[in-house]
């Protein structure tokens, strides 16, 4: 296996972890009022995800010097570590470590002060992505920043709340599951416009004028373009068929409804892989 093969693994595994983690986080800090049955075991999935994504962000931090050197014998290379650590992607690291920590340091403090803490962490990791990748260089950063800042705290609720869905449809009363998926569907219903606009406008800018279909670059972005759209209408199916239908108590709802969720869930995992592979590998020059 390359390096350049290796590399885009360990980073699409990087977003996997990091995105559920802080989105599975902001989740639970928005509706663990309204969970019961759920709200334990899903804090307690959370903290272990919590420490295993800082140890692995401690780890691949030190595996961007052999994507840069194309040999394994970087990582032993303090020289150029400190190089690394002392740059924008050093500097993205970081942030994204130091906002793991705060949320770790969240779940041991009281409840008014472990939201502001975690929130904070949070914050911190959607921060990091503006530092790195193709946004970081580009003459229009002042805008592509706040552009990618609302686009990953938007993937941060989306796809870091499909697995605790899941787990609350399978655990929660009827009637729990009913105020949640109404307060979820109220929240999304705006967020939605908003990942669609950034997402257009970051592509737009940062394809500067290229022909998507000309270009690798574009042609990985139109392929996230597609899932978008597939996605899309799962969430128009789950919002006005699949949710009524559990309402009303029908037949096999919420499995299907689970089915539905989970169809989402590796739709985005196809959708950040796709991004690990465009952001290790190609340039929209």
């Amino acid at each position: 296996m390359s390096i350049e093969t290796l590399y885009s693994i360990t980073k699409a595994i990087y977003f996997l972890l990091v995105l559920q983690t802080a989105g599975g986080w902001l989740y639970y800090h928005l509706f663990a009022s309204q969970l019961h049955n759920s709200e334990e075991g899903l804090k307690q999935a959370l903290i272990k995800l919590s420490y295993i994504s800082f140890f692995y962000a401690l780890v691949f931090q030190w595996f961007d010097a052999v994507k840069f050197m194309g040999s394994y014998d970087a990582i032993a290379d303090l020289a150029l570590q400190k190089m690394i650590l002392q740059s924008s992607l050093g500097l993205s690291k970081t942030m994204t470590l130091l906002g793991l920590a705060f949320i770790m340091s969240s779940i041991k403090i009281k409840q008014q002060a472990k939201t502001i803490t975690a929130t904070i962490g949070i914050v911190l990791i959607a921060l990091s992505f503006t530092y790195t990748g193709h946004t970081s260089d580009h003459t229009e950063r002042v805008f592509l920043a706040p552009a990618l800042f609302s686009h990953i705290m938007i993937i941060f609720f989306w796809f870091g709340s499909l697995l605790p869905l899941i787990l609350s449809l399978r655990l929660e009363e009827k009637a729990t599951l009913h105020r949640l998926i109404t307060s979820y569907s109220r929240i999304a219903s705006w967020l939605v416009p908003v990942i669609f606009i950034s997402g257009i406008y970051l592509a737009l800018t940062i394809m500067d004028g290229f022909a998507f279909t000309d270009h690798i670059y574009g042609n990985i972005l139109l392929f996230k373009a597609v899932i978008f759209g597939v996605l899309m209408l799962l969430a128009t199916i789950n919002k006005w068929r699949l949710g009524p239908a559990l309402e009303s108590n029908a037949r096999d709802a919420s499995l299907k409804l689970q089915r539905s969720i989970l169809l989402e869930f590796v739709l985005i995992v196809l959708m950040i892989i796709a991004t690990a592979i465009l952001t290790s590998n190609f340039s929209p020059n």
